[in-house]
């Protein structure tokens, strides 16, 4: 089985078409290098790395495009906008459950990135956004759709936790990349991605860490209480967005 890096090159063809041998050897070497930097510039002077958040940013985009991520979150579209966008989810995280994996993994740090940090900029607000929208799908059409989950499983108590935004042993990332393991996945703050509220808690989180933000960007505002919503189990919708359509709970009886 592939290491890492390799489980990145395998599938980053598959989104550049068919510009040749060229363009792909160039993304899959620039992905390699930035997915492997600290998110902050070498000599601590506490500057953010740029090209280490881009490179995860565009590793997790090629996998899964914002065109699918955003109508699966039921942003903007429609029931049957939405259906399409879950099955070619379905597809591409089925076919490709390594690379599924490691798109997770570097999420992972992302979001762990933020929550330590300030998202000052609408970069980094949206790129937050690609993050968490990339971890609810994994939850939502891999770890909940298991035949047995493990989180209920008899075996529970013994079952294996990786943390994926810890310092891990290549041995135990690598094994648990190339599927080797069952291990079940992990994030500080987040908790355990395998269970029934592991979705709200994903869009809490997210709340709270743009509400931290709030002071710097407007945009973050406006997220946070997107995602504060999306954790009450609403679809995504700007507060300020044509607030005469909303429909009250009266309207569903």
């Amino acid at each position: 089985m592939p290491c890492a890096e390799e489980v990145n090159s395998a599938s980053s063809a598959s989104i550049l078409g068919p510009t040749g041998s060229i363009w792909k050897t160039a993304f899959d070497t620039l992905s390699k290098a930035g997915c492997s930097q600290p998110f902050s510039q070498p000599g601590g002077d506490g500057k953010p790395n740029e090209f280490a958040v881009a490179a995860r940013l565009l590793t997790i985009l090629a996998f899964t495009p914002s065109r699918v991520l955003l109508p699966f979150s039921k942003w903007q579209t429609s029931a049957h906008g939405y259906g399409a966008a879950r099955k070619e989810l379905v597809d591409i995280l089925s076919k490709d459950a390594s690379h599924a994996r490691y798109c997770l993994y570097l999420a992972a740090q992302l979001f762990r990135n933020y929550r330590s940090s300030q998202a000052s900029t609408h970069f980094d607000t949206l790129s937050f956004l690609v993050c968490v929208l990339y971890i609810v799908s994994y939850i939502e059409l891999v770890e909940l759709q298991q035949p047995v989950p493990i989180s209920r499983a008899d075996s529970i108590g013994a079952a294996k936790v990786i943390r994926l935004d810890q310092a891990i042993s290549e041995e135990e990332r690598d094994s648990w990349l190339n599927l080797r393991c069952r291990s079940r996945p992990h994030v500080t703050g987040l908790g355990l991605l395998d269970t029934d509220r592991s979705v709200a808690r994903v869009f809490k989180e997210a709340s709270q860490i743009m509400v931290n933000n709030g002071p710097t960007s407007t945009l973050a505002v406006a997220m946070s209480a997107i995602y504060a919503s999306s954790a009450a189990g609403r679809p995504p919708d700007f507060p300020h967005d044509q607030p005469e359509t909303h429909i009250s709970s009266s309207d569903h009886t």
